[in-house]
Parts: structure tokens; C-alpha cells; sequence
């Protein structure tokens, strides 16, 4: 019997987008997907999510903004990984709703 780690395969493509919202994944105990809340009302505009669904995104990256009038706030990538997930574009937010779910890189997590 093989003592090699225990290994599993998530597919982002074959997560559906909705889905993506209530997935939580564990490695060694530790939950290595994250939520993007809004810090506020306002609106909330994508900058080209359907390009970043499911492709590898940087720690710093801006991936959209929550417009207050004239003011736009950006949403920051937390961490290295993959988003999984965004609400529609334009989308009315008030503080406290999901906007963007990600699947953060860990040293167990390879791409």
C-alpha cells in the first residue's frame, strides 16, 4: 500500500458559477476559499470578470470597483488563486453582500 498524500482534483470549469458562492474547500484543516464583501452600498462593476473566471489572479490585483456616485472604490485580490465566482455586473450591493469568490493558492493547492 502507496503512502502518498491524499489527492484531489477540482475542475473549475465544472464548477457552476452559482455554486461557487457555498463552496468551501479544506486542505488540512484550514478553509482555502475566500468571500470579497462589500465594504458599502453602491454598484458594483466588474473590469472584465468573465476573462478572469477560473484563470490565476495575483495578491493586489484589481478584479472591480464599487461605484458611490462619483467616487469608485477597487475590489483587491486578497491573495494569490483562482476567482471562482462574481456577482452580475452593475449589481446594486448594500454592505455585507458577496462579490467575488476565490479559491486561494496554498502549498497544497497547485494549478
Amino acid at each position: 500500500m502507496s503512502a502518498a498524500a491524499d489527492a484531489v482534483t477540482i475542475r473549475l470549469d465544472a464548477v457552476n458559477a452559482t455554486d461557487a458562492f457555498g463552496l468551501d474547500v479544506e486542505i488540512e484543516g484550514s478553509v482555502v476559499t475566500e468571500t470579497i464583501f462589500a465594504e458599502g452600498p453602491g454598484i458594483f462593476n466588474a473590469l472584465d470578470l468573465p476573462g478572469l473566471l477560473r484563470i490565476f489572479v495575483h495578491q493586489g490585483w484589481v478584479v472591480g470597483f464599487l461605484q458611490r456616485g462619483p467616487l469608485r472604490l477597487p475590489i483587491i485580490m486578497p491573495c494569490d488563486g483562482w476567482v471562482l465566482a462574481a456577482i452580475a455586473d452593475d449589481t446594486r450591493v448594500e454592505h455585507g453582500t458577496p462579490l467575488i469568490r476565490m479559491l486561494c493558492k496554498t502549498e497544497g493547492i497547485v494549478p
